[in-house]
């Protein structure tokens, strides 16, 4: 009995010890292993659920795909391509005729040998054709929204046929569509490592979407043969395309990526999970480079950017993204902090701008009109031909949310663009928003980035004598400001005072709360005579811009993609859907309505993608066309695009470049080393005690226990 109770005595002084003692506690945290279980090295990747992984099949979205798939190319941030499923390829030029040059006939690539997909299957040509092919198809007639990244309408293009280039084929609408055709006019299987990709686009370059890492991830066709026309949506969440019978659905990425799909869970875990391909076709070269190191990656995801920050410099994640939509919110943190590196990498594509209502867009009429019958406004869309948008709007506006008769605002008119284009005090602005100097100010409608950016094209700056000098140029404006005893020799503060009580008009201006361009918009519209109203909104394009409302307003606060490469092909819409007259429809893109409708610039847009290599200085003359003489926007800037990642992670120049000019994330085959780990914190102080006192307990503690252990061999 005695011996009973000096055991339990035993045991529960133990236990006290453990439960009390800060030295054990710290020895214990000191010695977990700062990887995943069973010595697997992991990596998490922190992004926010506004951009989560929902759409990932290549034919419908290029959301990430954490290096699962692969495509034929990559393309740097610097618009190199290099060879990744692709060896290398081989243009053949059409003939020059006229004033078009610089044509693509056709592309031939040479194929990587030896590769497998993630459920064993050989990639080759003829794998290569079923996805463009299919890539095309779904696009063009499953999910039509992204029609434009795969097709065009060559209507327009009658006067530029050639002897040896003519689409008047096309005019009879063979696929049904329209009158829209595939860019590729077909891939040919040459051998069983060559294919062959033959045009109908004048040009076509690797950058195309097929090819690169934006939409021409390689999936495998044995395991997807019976998905040839059926897009693939969601990881399951997605009730009209059910996933959850092995037997209905093969599963999800299943591509020749470094890493094979594990799951997707974003109601529990917040998680996408995938892990290493043992039989990468590139494993054994990686690791022999001391890269490939990570057995099990993770994609968590967090509702916003401040909450994924806080994880990244609390050690929860190993790296997270900075681009202007959706930033990391305290850049300076994670620079200082020891245990983090930052990369700033390239400019984001992306251009923060004011977007201006244009006079001239709304009041010349609209061609083209779609058809629609049936609409809650109970008009006929073909009955609206040839009117403008102005004289369109009150019968329709039922049809976008506004009481029937609404009618359009009368917008910016070029004057009043070109004046305010000087009166923005872009540094200011520049100072306030990016205080840690991560932002650029844009001086080019095509971005700071754009192969077509020219330094040498002037662009508008802050100078509010000639912002008012334009004004008093215009004879409109010079009767208003004289009614209002407003000249060039009267100070700031009178302009301002005029344009707040006895303003020359008032616009209207949609802002989202987190923007500060609206109180620099507000001083620059005040110190020109005019006033402004704001109404705040929390999300522009899906509760505004998407059903169409924006264009009930004079401005909105709004940033717009560019593409570096391509700015006039982004996704089917580029500078056309910015600048074209032909893009004013109705009902489709009616927030575009701002518009400037001018036949210079519609011309010069048209030339510039047949100019060959005459297209820079066509390029120039557009930028300063619209900057100078049409100031359709306010053109802001640019943020800077950036990767933090914690410090123990070897990160080569191609582990940034990889992911191009529209992504802020990482090649993750590529990375080498492992985290580093947090120190282990000093033990808390228990309320009401030292902490030398928490010390000596600690020391008495385990002298204690060492005296029973002793005294317990002495007796036995």
């Amino acid at each position: 009995m005695k011996k009973k109770i000096k055991n339990t005595t035993l045991f529960l002084f133990i236990l006290t010890i453990m439960a009390f003692s800060p030295l054990f506690l710290q020895f214990a945290a000191a010695n977990q292993p700062n990887t995943s279980q069973n010595g697997r090295i992991s990596f998490i990747w922190g992004g926010e659920t506004t951009s989560s992984m929902t759409q990932w099949d290549p034919a419908i979205n290029s959301d990430p795909t954490l290096n699962c798939l692969e495509s034929l190319i990559w393309i740097d941030h610097h618009q190199t391509a290099h060879p990744l499923l692709a060896l290398d390829w081989t243009f053949h030029p059409r003939t020059d005729e006229g004033n078009m040059t610089g044509g693509v006939a056709a592309i031939s690539m040479n194929l990587r040998q030896g590769i497998q997909f993630h459920d064993g299957s050989e990639f080759n040509a003829t794998v290569v054709k079923w996805n463009v092919d299919r890539t095309i198809n779904i696009s063009g007639y499953v999910d039509e929204k992204w029609k434009g990244r795969n097709w065009f309408n060559p209507s327009g293009l009658e006067s530029r046929f050639t002897s040896t280039w003519n689409l008047s084929w096309a005019f009879s609408d063979p696929f049904g569509t329209g009158g829209f055709i595939p860019y590729i006019n077909e891939t040919i299987v040459v051998s069983e490592y060559v294919v062959n990709f033959t045009l109908n686009k004048w040009a076509l370059d690797v950058y195309y979407s097929i090819f690169s890492q934006y939409m021409g991830q390689m999936i495998s066709m044995e395991t997807y043969k019976d998905y040839s026309n059926i897009a693939i949506y969601g990881f399951g969440e997605d009730p009209s395309f059910p996933q959850d019978d092995p037997e209905t659905f093969p599963g999800h990425l299943i591509g020749t990526g470094p890493y094979i799909f594990q799951y997707s869970d974003k109601t529990v875990t917040q998680l996408i999970k995938v892990t290493k391909n043992l039989n990468y076709w590139n494993r054994t070269a990686l690791e022999a480079a001391g890269r490939f190191t990570i057995d099990d990656l993770y994609y968590r995801f967090f509702p916003d950017s401040e909450s994924r920050t806080s994880a990244l410099l609390n050690g929860d994640i190993d790296a997270a993204g900075h681009i202007l939509q959706q930033p990391l919110s305290d850049v300076p943190g994670i620079i200082e902090d020891p245990l983090l590196s930052y990369y700033p990498t390239i400019l984001d594509p992306s251009i923060a701008v004011v977007q201006l209502l244009a006079t001239e867009g709304i009041d010349t009429p609209v061609y083209g009109v779609p058809n629609k019958i049936g609409s809650s406004s109970g008009v006929n869309y073909t009955t609206l031909e040839g009117m403008s948008p102005r004289e369109m709007f009150p019968l329709i506006a039922e049809d976008y949310g506004w009481p029937a008769g609404t009618e359009l605002p009368g917008g910016f008119n070029r004057t009043v663009r070109r004046a305010l284009s000087y009166a923005y005090d872009y540094q200011s602005w520049m100072n306030v928003t990016f205080t840690f100097g991560e932002g650029v100010w844009c001086t080019s409608p095509f971005g700071m980035q754009s192969i077509y950016y020219d330094s040498n094209v002037p662009h508008p700056y802050y100078n509010i004598t000639k912002a008012r000098e334009i004004l008093l140029a215009d004879p409109y404006y010079a009767a208003k400001l004289a009614e209002r005893n407003l000249g060039l020799e009267n100070d700031s503060a009178t302009w301002a005072y005029v344009g707040s009580t006895n303003p020359i008009m008032v616009y209207s201006v949609l802002n989202r709360p987190q923007s500060t361009k609206v109180p620099f918009l507000e001083s620059a519209l005040n110190n020109l005579g005019f006033a402004i109203t704001q109404r705040m909104v929390i999300d522009m394009y899906r509760d505004w811009m998407s059903p169409g409302k924006a264009v009930k307003y004079d401005a909105w606060v709004y940033t717009w993609l560019n593409d570096a490469s391509d700015p006039f092909g982004f996704f089917g819409s580029g500078m056309n859907l910015l600048y074209a007259s032909s893009s004013r429809r109705i009902p489709f893109n009616l927030f575009n309505f701002h518009h400037i409708a001018n036949d210079t610039i519609d011309q010069l847009m048209a030339d510039i993608p047949f100019a060959g290599t005459n297209a820079q200085d066509l390029a120039n003359q557009l930028a300063d066309s619209l900057l100078n003489y049409h100031a359709p926007w306010l053109y802001l800037a640019q943020g800077q695009f950036g990767v933090a990642v914690n410090a123990g992670w070897e990160i080569e120049w191609d582990t940034l470049e990889y992911s191009g000019n529209s992504e802020a994330i990482l090649h993750y085959a590529w990375i080498g080393g492992n985290r580093k780990s947090i120190a282990p914190p000093s033990p808390p102080a228990i309320p009401g005690y030292s902490s030398l006192v928490l010390v000596i307990f600690s020391l008495l503690s385990v002298t204690g226990l060492i005296c029973i252990v002793n005294k317990k061999r002495r007796i036995n």
